[in-house]
């Protein structure tokens, strides 16, 4: 008799859903988005991400830490992800009210994700 093992992947669990530092700010202020992240395989590749964007790896578990410039008025909602090598977790939602800048000056076309951060 003969056995095979197929491993079979566990989603990764979201230990810290998306938050922001501040949730109302100036224009031109940045703003800190975190979220964490493990998975029952201690080897799995995690890719956190953020409105589509890779902003942080890990192997196993982790977290993310990534700032944003908030360069237009407005109201912007980020949305987070976490996945492994095959499955991909929502990790919450966060909203960020931008005020309008006191001084004059023109107004670039919206938020400016940061760089990955480790």
């Amino acid at each position: 008799m003969v056995f095979t093992y197929e491993p079979v992947n566990v989603a990764p669990t979201v230990t810290a859903s998306l938050a922001v530092d501040r949730g109302v700010v100036r224009q031109g202020d940045e703003v800190l988005l975190t979220f964490a992240a493990t998975d029952p395989n201690p080897l799995d590749p995690l890719t956190f991400r953020v409105d589509g964007q890779d902003v942080a790896f890990a192997t196993g578990s982790g977290e993310a830490r990534h700032r944003v410039l908030m360069d237009t008025a407005g109201t912007f909602t980020f949305t987070a992800q976490v996945s492994d090598d095959e499955t991909t977790v929502a990790a919450g939602s966060v909203t960020v009210e931008v005020l309008q800048r006191e001084t004059a000056g023109s107004t670039p076309s919206g938020p400016i994700l940061g760089t990955i951060q480790r």
